[in-house]
């Protein structure tokens, strides 16, 4: 494996014989994915809007820069970490962004939870820029982003597409899966997120109504936890 990757770099090197990142949102999920991508030994040029985003992005020791222009210049990959899909479609296609400022043959990895569609939308613009867009959302929380054990769903045109972003993405995660083609991530982790959201709408009203009829909800919680009911909501 760790052969492959190796190989895998070298296909993206620089003069300083690593692939270079540009990472834009030092959010509460982007912060400790960018940090653990510093720590696997890649240049990252990070950016954020937010003035205390870049602070704590210095602190932690990212190359901070100025402007989004900055950070997706001159860089192999560009990775996102983004609240909507109209933050992604604002640093892709604006005056000032990756379109405009990243260099032809950059790889862009979105690892924000957006719309399938303008996903794919996404990739056939890049590929008119002569770049190449993947969507590469998520799961696991702050807590797998800054333990670098996030589950990544990557939604790639081919398994040789999927091989040349798992060692950038390697250093975030501990689980990777080819979901597809582009797109296929976002409805992997949308119904997902879908599951989840359903589990614990069923989890809280089960221990609510346990309490409601008088029995001790701690007691209800531990016994749930080990039966045939556990699920991760709990």
């Amino acid at each position: 494996m760790f052969a492959r990757y190796t190989l895998i770099r070298r296909s993206f090197s620089t003069a300083a014989g690593k692939p270079t990142v540009g990472w834009l949102g030092l959010g509460n999920m982007g912060l400790p994915m960018a940090d653990n991508m510093r720590k696997g030994g890649f240049e990252v040029k990070a950016f954020d809007l937010m003035p205390e985003a870049r602070q704590k992005g210095s602190e932690v020791g990212l190359n901070v820069k100025n402007t989004m222009a900055e950070a997706v210049s001159d860089v192999d990959f560009v990775i996102t970490s983004l609240p909507m899909t109209k933050h992604v479609d604002e640093v892709l296609k604006s005056e000032g962004g990756i379109f405009a400022h990243a260099r032809e043959g950059t790889w862009i990895c979105d690892t924000s939870t957006i719309s399938p569609i303008a996903s794919q939308e996404f990739a056939v613009e890049a590929k008119k820029h002569g770049m190449t867009f993947l969507d590469t959302p998520v799961s696991g929380g702050v807590l797998g982003a800054k333990a670098g054990s996030l589950t990544f769903m990557v939604g790639a045109p081919s398994k040789d597409d999927y091989q040349k972003v798992l060692p950038i993405l390697d250093p975030m995660g501990a689980n990777f899966f080819h979901c597809g083609d582009v797109g296929s991530g976002e409805i992997a982790k949308l119904t997902n997120n879908l599951i989840l959201g359903i589990t614990m709408v069923a989890a809280s009203e089960g221990l609510a109504i346990g309490e409601k009829l008088g029995m001790d909800p701690k007691i209800l919680n531990d016994i749930v936890m080990v039966s045939s009911g556990n699920c991760a909501a709990l």
